[in-house]
C-alpha cells in the first residue's frame, strides 16, 4: 500500500515538473511578443493595456511558482501531497487560480491524517466550486505555525459570489447554497463539523469578508 502511494505521488510529481518545464519553455518562447506588445502600449500611453498585459504576465509566472510548491520535499506528507495535488490540477480544469503555501514540516502535524485529509478535502471542493462561478477565480491554501510554535494553522481562502452566506447555518445538516437538488448536498460541512468536534486537537474558524475564509488551528 505504502508503496503503491508512493508510485502515485512520483507520477504526480514527474507530471508536475513537466507541466513547469511546458509552462516555462512557453512563458520564455512569448516573452519577445509580450514586449512587442508592451511597447505597442507604451508608446500610444496606454496605460490601462499595461495593466492589462502585466496583470496577464504575472498570473502566468505565479502559476508556474505554484507548480514549485508541489513538490513532495515542500508538501513533505504523502497524503497531504497526494491530495493537493489532486486539488490543484482539479481547480486548474475550472479555470481557478490555486495559490499554495506551506511554511512548516507537515511531519510534525500531530493529527490523525486520515481526518485532516477528509476535512481539507471537503474545505478544498468547496472552495474551488465557490470560486468557479466568480470573476476573480482564486483559491488561497497556507500552511504556517504561530509566532510561538505551539499551533499550526492550515487556512483556505477562495472568492465567492453569495455575500450573504450564512457561516453558522453551512455547517447544519442538510444546508446547502446550491440550487440542484441532490441527497450529497449539504453534508460536506456537517461532517467536516462533526470530526472537528471529535477531536480537541483540531479547531475550525470561518470568516467572511472580501474572501471566504475557513481556518483549521492544529494544536
Amino acid at each position: 500500500m505504502k508503496l503503491k502511494a508512493t508510485i502515485n505521488n512520483l507520477q504526480d510529481y514527474n507530471k508536475t515538473l513537466q507541466d513547469m518545464y511546458d509552462g516555462v519553455r512557453g512563458f520564455k518562447h512569448d516573452f519577445s511578443n509580450f514586449i512587442q506588445a508592451l511597447e505597442g502600449y507604451a508608446q500610444t500611453k496606454d496605460v490601462k493595456g499595461i495593466e492589462a498585459m502585466c496583470k496577464s504576465a504575472c498570473k502566468e509566472c505565479q502559476t508556474i511558482n505554484n507548480l514549485s510548491v508541489l513538490n513532495p520535499k515542500v508538501v513533505n506528507d504523502s497524503a497531504i501531497y497526494s491530495l493537493i495535488t489532486s486539488k490543484f490540477y482539479l481547480a486548474q480544469k475550472e479555470n481557478v487560480t490555486m495559490n499554495i503555501d506551506v511554511n512548516f514540516d507537515l511531519k510534525k502535524l500531530e493529527i490523525d491524517t486520515y481526518k485532516l485529509c477528509k476535512v481539507l478535502g471537503i474545505l478544498l471542493d468547496n472552495a474551488i466550486e465557490a470560486s468557479k462561478n466568480c470573476e476573480d477565480k482564486l483559491v488561497n491554501v497556507r500552511f504556517y505555525c504561530d509566532k510561538d510554535l505551539v499551533s499550526k494553522f492550515i487556512v483556505v481562502e477562495n472568492t465567492y459570489e453569495d455575500k450573504n452566506i450564512d457561516v453558522v447555518k453551512i455547517f447544519e445538516k442538510g444546508y446547502s447554497t446550491k440550487q440542484e437538488e441532490n441527497d450529497q448536498h449539504g453534508l460536506g460541512l456537517w461532517n467536516v463539523m462533526k470530526m472537528i468536534k471529535s477531536d480537541s486537537k483540531i479547531k475550525l474558524t470561518t470568516e467572511k469578508g472580501k474572501l471566504f475564509v475557513q481556518r483549521l488551528e492544529i494544536y
